[in-house]
């Protein structure tokens, strides 16, 4: 009867990892661990002279702004794309401001667009995503001039009319690139007190409230809440 030989296999020896191989896994760990709280850790609130509320940041963008930015008074317009005061304002009101402040160097001129409804939000939105190309005020004054105009061919239509890359444009808008910007940006604004559109910080301080004239004579009725012009003035005083 033959023996049947059984076969020893030997098994070879695990070798651990070599500290090579080791600092290069701690290494890849550390970098993961790096991003990670990079993009998941809150982002501080961007603060200048002028703004201690942070309305200068439009959820994690800049807000759109013109003028120069060492103007004695630092302005922000709180408004909405489907608010009628501040279609308003926009319309008559604020080419008023521009021409006697902004460009006479003595307002710094930030907007800060909020989304309180979904499509006051997607116009907010859009009009970032047209700052992107820096061309906010141009597609922000077709918004108000075509007030109430808020279908996709009609804001394709008004990239194009601001001159903007439209292809670009489309891929912001559709992908929903400043939705939660917008967003951001309307709740930024209800914590520091903004109950109302449009609504107006002049060096920090609220200083004017809904529907207001650019200038009017004081004790008349229609300067019962007073007007733009001496608001501004008076800012500019306490700024010397």
């Amino acid at each position: 009867m033959a023996k049947v030989q059984r076969k020893v296999v030997k098994k070879g020896r695990r070798q651990g990892l070599s500290t090579e191989q080791i600092l290069m896994i701690l290494g890849g760990t550390i970098m993961v661990v790096v991003v990670l709280a990079f993009l998941l850790w809150p982002k501080p609130k961007v603060v200048i002279a002028g703004d201690p509320q942070g309305l200068a940041m439009c959820g994690s963008v800049p807000c759109p702004t013109k003028g120069d930015p060492s103007a004695p008074v630092k302005m922000v317009e709180v408004s909405s794309f489907t608010c009628s005061h501040c279609r308003d304002y926009a319309l008559t009101i604020e080419p008023k401001i521009d021409e006697q402040y902004i460009k006479a160097g003595k307002v710094y001129y930030i907007a800060h667009p909020l989304g309180f409804d979904s499509q006051a939000e997607q116009l907010a939105a859009a009009a970032l995503c047209a700052n992107d190309q820096g061309k906010y005020w141009e597609y922000s004054a077709l918004l108000f001039q075509n007030f109430g105009r808020t279908d996709p061919t009609s804001l394709s239509s008004f990239a194009q009319q601001a001159g903007l890359d439209t292809q670009a444009f489309a891929t912001c808008v559709n992908s929903g690139k400043h939705v939660k910007d917008a967003s951001d940006a309307s709740n930024s604004a209800m914590s520091v007190g903004v109950d109302a559109t449009p609504s107006f910080f002049l060096n920090g301080k609220l200083a004017v409230r809904g529907a207001v004239p650019f200038s009017c004579k004081s004790g008349t009725p229609e300067c019962s809440a007073g007007d733009f012009q001496s608001r501004i003035e008076e800012a500019l005083k306490a700024g010397q």
